[in-house]
């Protein structure tokens, strides 16, 4: 009735991509600040210009790689609430390997209310 070989196999799989996922995710983190700084360097340098065309397109680009940077972040916030959520329904039991590995703690979505 609970799964048996098949289905631990399968919350292990989901563990290994979460433990992946937050990895990346916190290299990205680490990675994005100086880009957004460099960013945020290069917005305050072409604002500071005579405006024209040429110096508008390329706040645009600016703008546009910040976007992009904040979907990416986005992206992988989501993915990781989905393998968390996963976890939760076929093994609640990751919840002290997930902290034992200093990986964020995996939520119960289930058992959240309000929202």
């Amino acid at each position: 009735m609970f799964g048996g070989l098949g289905s631990r196999q399968q919350g292990i799989t989901n563990f290994a991509q979460y433990k992946q996922w937050c990895n990346r995710y916190k290299e990205l983190l680490r990675s994005s600040r100086a880009l957004t700084k460099e960013l945020e360097e290069q917005e305050t340098a072409l604002l500071r210009q005579k405006p024209s065309r040429d110096i508008l397109r390329q706040l645009q680009d600016v703008m546009r790689m910040k976007l992009r940077l904040v979907g990416e972040i986005k992206s992988y916030q989501q993915g990781i609430d989905l393998l968390q959520e996963s976890i939760m329904r076929r093994e609640p039991w990751q919840q002290m390997r997930a902290w034992d590995k200093g990986l964020p703690p995996i939520r119960d979505s289930s058992k959240i209310s309000g929202a």
